[in-house]
């Protein structure tokens, strides 16, 4: 029998707040460098794994094996872990607002391109915050700033991700719906922080 211990968090399992609402994303502060350089970095990061939170009936394509995101005062922080198969030239791995409500803003990392650079975007609020940074070898990480996303302290960003080849989206995580993240108050770091 698996266990929740095995499978890690999905969308299906991914604990409930107060209403139904998400709980809020846990608070790191990675190394970018696409490596397990430090066991604490991703520790208390929310992990997300497709194939179990897709269910039999809405199986995957298999290129995304893992998920792990979590935030910090001004940024969204995600690392990905990818199939040797998605990492092929033109293959772009793109992180996406998904509020209709908001105007749409995406940021875009060459799979098979630099090992380190900055995330290419496209719509979104004006770069007061930076572009953010990626990093790509054995996981792709990223820092994603709020505020390209056009989201201020204690408002809610909804947000998914994609595998896309040569402009053809391969993968969406999840494969329905969005994750959803409230960038913190000035003071929400003094309220979250964790001794482990």
């Amino acid at each position: 029998m698996l266990t929740r211990a095995r499978l890690g968090k999905s969308l299906r399992d991914e604990p409930k707040g107060p209403g139904g609402a998400a709980p809020p994303a846990p608070y790191i502060r990675p190394r970018l460098d696409g490596r397990d350089s430090d066991f604490y970095e991703w520790r208390d990061a929310v992990r997300i794994d497709p194939a179990a939170s897709s269910g039999s009936m809405h199986q995957t394509a298999g290129l995304v094996r893992e998920v792990r995101y979590g935030i910090d005062e001004r940024s969204l922080f995600v690392r990905v872990t990818l199939d040797a198969a998605a990492r092929s030239e033109g293959t772009v791995l793109v992180i996406e607002s998904a509020d209709a409500e908001r105007s749409s803003a995406s940021a875009s990392v060459p799979l098979a391109g630099p090992p380190l650079g900055t995330p290419v975007w496209q719509g979104g609020a004006a770069p007061d915050e930076g572009d953010g940074a990626y990093a790509c070898d054995q996981y792709v990480e990223a820092r994603l700033p709020f505020g390209r996303f056009g989201i201020g302290p204690g408002e809610s960003l909804e947000w998914r991700l994609a595998v896309e080849r040569a402009g053809r989206r391969e993968e969406a995580v999840p494969r329905d719906g969005s994750f959803r993240v409230e960038r913190p108050r000035a003071d929400r770091r003094l309220t979250h922080w964790s001794a482990t």
